[in-house]
């Protein structure tokens, strides 16, 4: 699943920025089931 890698790569560019902070929190809204549908 590819969903965490995403994720990772987004923090760590948003990090870089000085975006992140001790007190952010991520949210997630998915429309599909990830282990439903194959990896493309």
């Amino acid at each position: 699943m590819r969903v965490g890698t995403a994720y990772a790569q987004a923090y760590m560019a948003m990090q870089t920025q000085g975006l992140m902070r001790a007190d952010t929190r991520w949210i997630a809204v998915y429309y599909d089931d990830p282990y439903a549908l194959p990896e493309a």
